[in-house]
């Protein structure tokens, strides 16, 4: 037997290069591995460590760090105690890399933490290793007799391989799982979940070769695994995680791709082959540099307009609450006008009619003229109503059986007498044969037609007003034409909007408001039908057609803007 003191073997040294080392790619399978892992541990420390999820996985890579550090003591120690003692816990180490990715993979695929029963299944599994560690079960014997490591693993290691299988494939059900119940993720699972799965299996792969082959150079592959998770992980917390460590997680995935493409320097033995693989590393390093500079200016573009859009979200709720504080003051200061003002027309209105006594006739013309202006401003207010009414979506519709031809009778009457004192000719044509009753609130559609009309005789000089009805398959339509000052083509498009009136309107009467064309646009669409205007031109009059369905389709709609009641 040989004296294991006689072999050619230098004292403990870690992280220098030592003798004992018989193959440089060890070093590199190790030390640019654990490079990496530590970067990124101390990218999580300073950055988000309060975070579970962050936690977990530093403890992951904390762990992964260990068993490098453990397994570079084995390739180099010549002491045959700390060997027995540092295989044994390495075996310990690289069960709880698995329990812990496990636990990662879940926390970060359901974004909590896992139930209590969870935690107890892993911290089961945890305790069969620690109780077997010190027995024949993990380590048989090791010798150094020969000056080569040899050893006999117990048969707790090699069970313990399916424990590995069996982590890895739960790992790949779960996020299978959560990329279906969480299919706006999938991408961000996918990725994280294949570079985890990647380095667990050539982890595992690498422990399974060096046992079975004890060619313990041969499963140092299962370290190359690493790079490919931290590039992954790097490339997920760039892709879809905050701004703030965005740019150093894309060159921990440039370095990572540097290490991989650097490996092949240890099975290249030509002058070409590693003439090409520096000029392989110098382009990835350009382009590396040229894609970080685009990520920068791409990253504060998105800063930027991240900004500017939580300002104009900010704005909009502004806005959005300083319409509805209008619209309530408009509903408020429109509804207490028009009670005291429909009161006041009331009593005009019996004043007139003799009811108080006889009245002389210059008071009968001052009070003519107060119920003209009192009934403008009554108008006013009702219009002011409906329209807060409308911004709010609070009409109230009653909807009944009518028939359209009573409504435009009612409608026109009202105004025969302001026709026949501006000398105009107001004219009603309906069809010979009645229409079929129609669900609508009657009074509205009578408010739309009356508005119409009186719009038509204020703007119309001289001439006629005619409304006509007519029936069609599925509709009624109704027109009201006139020979009056027309519609200039660029008025057309917002006719129907709030507060609008051409010049010539306001030349002819000052006092509208602007209203009445948007109230009666809402009504008629409300019923499900449509209002639209034309005209051949400035002073060749107007015309406009109010289309109603026989059968109103908004009545087969759910909204609570329409209050139906028979």
């Amino acid at each position: 037997m040989l004296n294991p003191f006689a072999c050619p073997w230098e004292p403990f040294a870690l992280f220098v290069l030592s003798p004992n080392v018989g193959d440089a790619v060890i070093y590199y399978s190790h030390y640019g591995p654990l490079l990496l892992a530590l970067i990124l541990a101390g990218f999580i420390f300073f950055t988000d460590r309060k975070n579970h999820l962050s936690q977990v996985l530093l403890g992951m890579i904390l762990l992964v760090c260990l068993w490098i550090v453990l397994d570079m003591f084995l390739w180099i120690s010549p002491n045959i105690n700390h060997l027995m003692f540092v295989w044994s816990l390495i075996t310990l180490v690289e069960f709880s890399v698995y329990i812990a990715a496990l636990y990662f993979n879940y926390v970060f695929v359901e974004q909590k933490e896992p139930p209590f029963w969870v935690k107890l299944i892993l911290l089961g599994l945890f305790s069969i290793p620690v109780f077997l560690i010190a027995t024949p079960y993990t380590l048989q014997y090791f010798d150094l007799s020969d000056c080569e490591r040899n050893i006999r693993e117990g048969v707790m290691v090699t069970n313990l391989y399916f424990v590995h299988a069996l982590c890895i494939l739960l790992i790949v059900g779960h996020s299978i799982y959560g990329m279906y119940k969480q299919r706006e993720r999938w991408q961000e699972i996918l990725t994280v979940a294949a570079g985890l799965f990647f380095f667990l299996a050539t982890f595992m792969l690498g422990l399974i070769l060096g046992t079975f082959t004890e060619d313990w150079l041969l499963g140092q592959v299962g370290l190359f695994g690493l790079p490919v998770f931290i590039g992954t992980l790097a490339y997920s917390v760039a892709r879809y995680n905050s701004f703030t460590g965005r740019i150093f997680s894309i060159q921990i995935f440039i370095f990572s791709i540097l290490l991989l493409v650097g490996t092949q320097f240890f099975f290249v033995d030509s002058l070409l082959g590693r003439v090409l693989i520096i000029f392989t590393l110098i382009l990835i390093l350009v382009f590396s540099a040229l894609m970080t500079i685009a990520i920068r200016a791409e990253l504060k573009r998105k800063q930027d307009l991240q900004t500017l859009t939580e300002l104009l979200t900010n704005a909009n709720q502004q806005l959005k609450e300083l319409d509805n504080a209008k619209t309530e003051f408009l509903s408020i200061a429109s509804h207490q006008l028009r009670t005291p003002l429909t009161a006041i027309k009331g009593y005009i209105s019996l004043i007139l009619e003799g009811s108080y006594g006889e009245v002389s006739t210059s008071v009968q013309d001052v009070l003519n003229k107060l119920y003209l202006v009192n009934s403008r401003m009554v108008n006013l207010a009702e219009d002011l109503l409906n329209v807060s009414r409308i911004d709010a979506g609070r009409v109230q519709y009653n909807y009944h059986a009518a028939h359209i031809e009573k409504v435009l009778q009612e409608a026109v009457e009202v105004f025969r007498l302001n026709a026949q004192n501006k000398g105009l000719e107001l004219k009603l044509e309906l069809p010979e044969k009645e229409l079929p009753e129609m669900m609508m609130d009657a009074r509205k559609i009578q408010e739309v037609c009356s508005n119409l009309v009186d719009n038509s005789i204020k703007y119309t000089p001289q001439g006629s007003v005619t409304v006509k009805l007519v029936g069609m398959t599925d509709r009624a339509v109704i027109t009201v034409s006139d020979t009056g000052i027309g519609i200039a083509p660029e008025n057309k498009e917002k006719l129907f909007a709030k507060f609008v009136r051409s010049k010539e309107t306001n030349i002819l009467d000052v006092s509208g408001t602007g209203l009445g064309l948007y109230v009666g646009k809402n009504f008629v669409e409300a019923h499900g039908g449509r209002i639209y205007a034309d005209s051949p031109g400035k002073d060749k009059g107007s015309v406009f057609t109010i289309e109603l369905p026989f059968i109103n389709p908004r009545l087969n709609e759910s909204s609570p803007n329409w209050m139906l009641t028979n």
